[in-house]
């Protein structure tokens, strides 16, 4: 059978179930024709076949990496620097409807907030213990919005480098 017609049935079967299972480690929601129906617990609960949609996401403490960024300090160092983030979602409303695909805008947000604030900081002060909490606090801020709880922060190679100019526009 060709993985095409193996999709369809797939999909199809999906429709036709009239429970969903919702694991320890997650939360979910029932979209109702499209609209949030019921936010759903870990557990077997019914759902109307055809109509109800299930989305469900992993609740429980997780990490992602933020790639490193380049940037100048005030100072005029040219330091590369990333994050290690542990998480977890808080409201799976916000996380599931309100936004569109939660972790790659907490990346995006992640890249833009570090860069941005550790622009305005001189590399003695990066090294600080007080500059890692002050940005947490800063994208915990950012992260509520998507229904998600900072539980740390670790900022991962932090170091200073050379910049090179390939292409000039």
């Amino acid at each position: 059978m060709s993985d095409w017609l193996k999709d369809i049935l797939s999909k199809f079967f999906d429709y036709l179930i009239f429970w969903a299972l919702v694991n320890e480690y997650e939360g979910g929601i029932i979209l109702r024709n499209g609209k949030l129906h019921k936010i759903l617990s870990p557990g077997l609960h019914l759902k109307c076949p055809f109509i109800d949609v299930l989305l469900i996401a992993n609740v429980k403490a997780d990490t992602f990496e933020v790639e490193p960024v380049t940037i100048t300090t005030l100072d005029a160092k040219n330091i590369s620097i990333g994050l290690m983030i542990d998480y977890e979602v808080v409201d799976v409303i916000k996380f599931l409807l309100e936004n569109n695909e939660s972790i790659g805008n907490m990346q995006h947000k992640s890249r833009g907030e570090l860069s941005d604030f550790l622009e305005e900081k001189n590399w003695i002060d990066i090294k600080k213990k007080t500059t890692k909490n002050a940005l947490k606090n800063r994208l915990s801020d950012q992260y509520e919005k998507l229904g998600v709880k900072i539980n740390d922060l670790r900022f991962t190679n932090k170091v200073e480098c050379r910049v090179y100019k390939v292409f000039n526009r």
